[in-house]
């Protein structure tokens, strides 16, 4: 896998595919920012009620 690295690495008596090695770990360490993305709009919320909660509280108890 060719590695473009978008900065230069200098390890003196590295090998080749040690400098790559570098290089990939680099870049997986702190990728390259991405432009934020926009949400999609989300539906509405509804309310539907509190489904989790018993019938009978404790103070109606």
């Amino acid at each position: 896998m060719a590695v473009d690295p978008p900065l230069h690495v200098s390890v003196p008596g590295a090998e080749p595919e040690e400098l790559t090695a570098i290089v990939m770990a680099y870049q997986e360490l702190w990728p390259e920012e991405k432009p934020p993305t926009i949400p999609e709009a989300a539906s509405p919320w509804r309310f539907s009620g509190r489904w989790w909660v018993e019938t009978k509280t404790p103070n109606q108890i």
